[in-house]
């Protein structure tokens, strides 16, 4: 009866493996690096929701993918269907270069609105709460977001760009004051969603250089596209997690985000979702 009874077990065992295993398998890897990114939050077993702590559920999974309003998405994928182009293209005496971004890439940095609100807080205050002081390049204080490694990302980038900064003296222009700001409750200009300002997790850097394209908008509605941030400080950003608004359609090149589920490399996103699985 003993040896049955393990038996038993140990095929219930090998099913339970066997099942986590397709599971694994199964599990498309956007959805694999949006929880290694913040771990907050189970999966449905056919993959199509996210259940969060407080029981309710989010669609990973959405429909009409041909009709998608870049402020409005119905679904997380949907964050996903213009890819963030990670990187930059160095010539042979080590030029920076970058695809410009084109009309198709409006969805480019989208965000899915209610899993940002259940990520972070759904109101200044909350927000407020997990805020903490960051140092900047220039020595100034900045509050940001501390959860999920925000602000630990971002003294990251601090003190790779003041590294950076005393071999390259002329980036220094673009780091100092007048930056344009961390944590702001507030919407997205002339849209319902909220800004990762509001947040803690977005950083302006120095306003006087920069370039935005609702300035740029021609007769005929189209932004023209201008940049004067290097790439080179939009690289030590992007190595740290943050997605530059310089590679968005409608650009804001002082602005970075703390992104880091459309950055992590596939790799590791296996590893550390293998852990949730077994």
């Amino acid at each position: 009866m003993k040896l049955f009874n393990c038996l038993i077990a140990l095929l219930s065992l090998s099913s339970f493996f066997i099942a986590s295993r397709t599971f694994a398998d199964e599990t498309p890897i956007r959805l694999k690096c949006l929880w290694a990114s913040y771990q907050n939050f189970k999966i449905t077993s056919d993959n199509t929701s996210i259940i969060l702590s407080n029981g309710q559920k989010l669609p990973f999974q959405g429909k009409n993918y041909e009709k998608v309003d870049p402020n409005n998405l119905t679904s997380i994928d949907q964050m996903y269907l213009a890819r963030y182009p990670f990187g930059f293209t160095k010539n042979s005496v080590g030029k920076m270069s970058y695809a410009i971004p084109q009309k198709n890439d409006k969805l480019r940095g989208s965000r899915y609105e209610r899993l940002f609100r259940y990520l972070y807080g759904n109101s200044a205050t909350r927000v407020e709460a997990d805020l903490v002081p960051v140092q900047w390049v220039d020595g100034s204080r900045l509050l940001f977001n501390r959860r999920y490694g925000a602000a630990r990302a971002l003294r990251k980038v601090s003190y790779e760009l003041y590294t950076l900064a005393r071999r390259n003296p002329e980036i220094k222009k673009y780091l100092r004051q007048p930056l344009g700001g961390t944590f702001e409750w507030r919407h997205i200009a002339h849209s319902k969603n909220m800004s990762m300002h509001a947040y803690g997790t977005a950083i302006d850097i120095n306003v006087s250089h920069s370039n935005y394209w609702r300035w740029e908008v021609g007769s005929d509605g189209i932004p023209r596209y201008r940049n004067h941030i290097p790439p080179i400080i939009a690289e030590v950003f992007e190595n740290n997690g943050f997605i530059w608004g310089g590679k968005w359609y409608h650009y804001d090149t002082m602005h970075f985000e703390y992104r880091p589920e459309l950055l992590m490399n596939h790799t590791a996103c296996e590893e550390i979702f293998a852990r949730y699985y077994r």
